[in-house]
Formats: structure tokens, C-alpha cells, sequence
């Protein structure tokens, strides 16, 4: 998880169709070099957008491939990012000519793939090689430089960022083996982060991604971790058959992108916090037991009977519904959304005093975890309230619910009950 996450972009990606990059039309050439450290032969491709001159330097992403050697994959991938971003692309070799090129046999490639991964050092001399390759390219930005891999090169581009390297904005890792991870002596972490693994990756496990964790923090690195359900290694890549996900694998990379746009500086997030609100007021209830709630709805411009949209339904913190939640709703509202800020205390807080800390307390603790049903009735019954409001309409297959602190904890549970009636989940 990033340090600044973004639930209403997620939310985004749940329910609105997204427009594809423009294409920037790449020419891709072999590129033969050699590491100097060893004299060793190297080869890769290097992918140059239509339009980069001397004058307009672009961007650079170094592609560190997977175990197989760089092949059509790495190739594929370098004029993809090309084409889609607008950067120059290298993909860079690690093994040298002594290797076998494109290794085929399981056993071959796991010991290229271990011994690369155990030398840091080497690896490091590989990317060295490929830097002084792009420093001699007029049309390359070297300010701004990433390093992305598959597999074995994700391994490697994470042991570049704990090493220390300061030569390159951002590093990203797609499916990176990160229980064959060796954590070395931990050192400052001056790129930006991005991990992206599969949730069923065998060598992606928990343990190792806590481990991953606690070694970013401890060198203070802006770090995001991005795990995704039911799905191996391989994920991201369109070569490996049945372990290729056509739905998480470009959204794999659409998520780089955004990252790597950010860490060049081409976007930049600021306060998401609207001047005002509005929000109307919605007086509602449970069905059985008429235990009555207050919740304030935002609607999005062009709302009306006639025309369903998507809605997302906030369930407030600990101090319940207030400014920050009617917030919230505004901006959920001006991305198109009919926005509606629930309320799970209720209209008389069920009995406790709010302002009593160990009252509070108890309340909270009841409805997340000693009477979950409890919560996910009224949770239902903001639904309710939802598909019956006045002046809109909203599209039942497209209901979303998004929790804030206590709210989290009330939607994550409300999703793991069983419930079917919210399409998406942000916590």
C-alpha cells in the first residue's frame, strides 16, 4: 500500500472504462555493448519514441528481463512502453555471451537465475553496462530514469533500489520472486517503489512480503505494494500461457504507469480536499426493527429518475458522520457517482454516549466484531436507502462501499459475510 492511496481512483477502475495511452511510435533497434567490468558481450534492444530529439530528451526505462534471457518478451515490452509512454526504453541484458542466451531447460535457467540473484554486485555491473549505453544517447533524460522487471529482474531492480542506487527516480517489480529474495545491508532507498505480485504467486508469500516491508521502512523508502487475488507468477506476462491474467496484466501496468508518471514528475497528486460541499440530508431506517439513521447525499451533475448511475455508499469513521464523510461524498459525486454518506451508529448512537471514551469504544468494538450481522443490516439498509432517493436513480448491479478507519473494518467484514450486494470494496 502506498503512503497515499487513492480508494476513489480504485473505485474508478471498478466502474468506468479507461482510455488507452496514445501511441508514440516506436522504433526498436538491437543494441550490442559490453559490461567493462568483465569485457563480457552483451545485447538488448533499445526502443526510441517518434520525435525524440537532443532538444526534447525523453524519459528512460530500463527493462530487466525474466529468467528467459532477452528475448520477444522483453522486445514486446520495450515497444509497448515506448509506444505508450513516450520514454525511451532499454532492455538490458544480464546474462553475457558465456550464458546461454535464451535458456530453455528448468535447471539451466534456475542456476542463471541463482547465481545473478546471490551477486548483487554482477547484477549491478549488468545495469552499469546498460546506463553508460543510454549516457551516450543525446535523446535520453538521465535525471530521469527507472528500472522495471519481470521475475529475475524484479529481484534485481530491488536489490539496485536496498543497495543504495541513487542514479534512478523510480523501480518496479512485477511478479519478483521475492521469497529467493537476499537481503544484503540494508542502506537509504532513494527511488520510489512499486511491487506488484500475485496473490497465489508461490514464490511472492506473505511472509516475504512483510519482510519486503520492513525493509523498505527501515531505509525510509516511499514504497507501494500492490498484490492481486487469485492469480500466479507470471501474471504480467503474455508469453507464460495459462499463468498470463488478461485482466490483471494490463492492469499491472497501468498501475506502473501511473507510477512511473508520478515519480518523473509528469502528474502530481495534491490535497483532494473540495472548498465546500452538497450534500441533502437522508432520514432512513432499518425494516425490522426501525432503528432510524441519517445519512447526506451528493449527487452528481446530470442526475435524474430516468438515468441509472453507479454509486458508492461511505461508511464513516469512529467519530460517525460528519464534515469529513459529506467530504468525501463531494468528491465521490464530482467523479460521477451518486455519493451517499452513511451512518452505522445511528440516529440516537444505540444507546452509548460518544462522548465517554470506553462507551465508544464498546460500540465500536460491538458492531465490528461482536455483532458484525448488526453492522451489515444497517449497512443494507443504506443500500435500501440508496435505491429509494429522490431526483436519481442508481444502477443496483453498481453499488460500491468504501470505509473509512471503523468504516474499513465494517466493509471488509461486510464482504467476507457473504454479502452480494456491493460490487466493489475499498477499506
Amino acid at each position: 500500500m502506498m503512503k497515499m492511496k487513492k480508494s476513489i481512483a480504485l473505485l474508478a477502475c471498478t466502474f468506468l472504462a479507461h482510455s488507452s495511452p496514445a501511441a508514440n511510435a516506436a522504433t526498436v533497434t538491437q543494441v550490442n555493448y559490453t559490461d567493462a567490468s568483465d569485457g563480457s558481450s552483451l545485447s538488448g534492444y533499445l526502443a526510441v519514441p517518434d520525435g525524440a530529439t537532443a532538444d526534447d530528451p525523453r524519459p528512460v526505462i530500463v527493462l530487466i528481463g525474466n529468467w528467459d534471457g532477452v528475448n520477444d518478451f522483453e522486445r514486446e515490452r520495450a515497444e509497448m512502453f515506448t509506444n505508450d509512454l513516450g520514454y525511451v526504453t532499454m532492455a538490458v541484458a544480464i546474462y553475457n555471451s558465456t550464458d546461454p542466451a535464451e535458456p530453455v531447460e528448468f535447471d539451466d535457467k534456475l542456476a542463471l537465475a541463482t547465481r545473478y540473484r546471490s551477486d548483487p554486485a554482477l547484477g549491478a555491473s549488468r545495469i552499469d553496462a546498460a546506463m553508460a549505453v543510454l549516457k551516450g544517447n543525446p535523446f535520453v533524460d538521465m535525471d530521469r530514469v527507472a528500472f522495471v522487471g519481470y521475475c529475475l529482474g524484479g529481484s534485481i531492480a530491488l536489490m539496485l533500489a536496498l543497495g543504495g542506487r541513487d542514479d534512478v527516480s523510480a523501480v518496479a517489480a512485477f511478479h519478483g520472486g521475492l521469497d529467493l529474495f537476499s537481503l544484503g545491508d540494508l542502506m537509504p532507498v532513494k527511488p520510489k517503489v512499486l511491487i506488484l505480485s500475485g496473490g497465489e504467486d508461490s514464490s511472492d508469500s506473505t511472509a516475504s512480503i512483510i519482510k519486503m516491508e520492513e525493509a523498505l521502512n527501515a531505509g525510509n523508502a516511499t514504497w507501494q505494494i500492490s498484490r492481486y487475488s487469485g492469480v500466479v507468477h507470471s501474471f504480467a506476462n503474455h508469453l507464460a500461457g495459462e499463468a498470463y491474467d488478461e485482466y490483471v496484466g494490463p492492469r499491472s501496468h497501468a498501475n506502473f504507469y501511473a507510477f512511473v508518471k508520478e515519480a518523473f514528475g509528469e502528474t502530481e497528486f495534491k490535497s483532494d480536499h473540495p472548498a465546500e460541499f452538497d450534500v441533502k440530508e437522508v432520514k432512513y431506517s432499518t425494516t425490522d426493527d426501525g432503528f432510524n439513521m441519517t445519512g447526506y447525499v451528493s449527487l452528481p451533475e446530470g442526475a435524474s429518475p430516468d438515468k441509472a448511475l453507479p454509486a458508492v455508499i461511505i461508511i464513516h469513521d469512529a467519530s460517525g458522520v460528519d464534515d469529513y464523510e459529506k467530504t468525501r461524498a463531494q468528491m465521490l459525486s464530482d467523479e460521477g457517482y451518486i455519493a451517499f454518506a452513511a451512518d452505522v451508529f445511528g440516529d440516537d448512537n444505540g444507546g452509548y454516549d460518544m462522548t465517554d471514551m470506553p462507551q465508544l469504544f464498546e460500540y465500536i468494538t460491538k458492531l465490528r466484531v461482536g455483532d458484525i450481522a448488526l453492522a451489515n443490516k444497517r449497512i443494507n439498509a443504506a443500500i435500501d436507502a440508496v435505491l429509494d432517493l429522490d431526483g436519481a436513480k442508481v444502477d443496483p448491479t453498481k453499488i460500491a462501499l468504501i470505509g473509512y478507519c471503523f468504516g474499513g473494518t465494517a466493509v471488509i467484514n461486510y464482504a467476507m459475510s457473504g454479502e452480494t450486494r456491493a460490487k466493489g470494496i475499498a477499506s
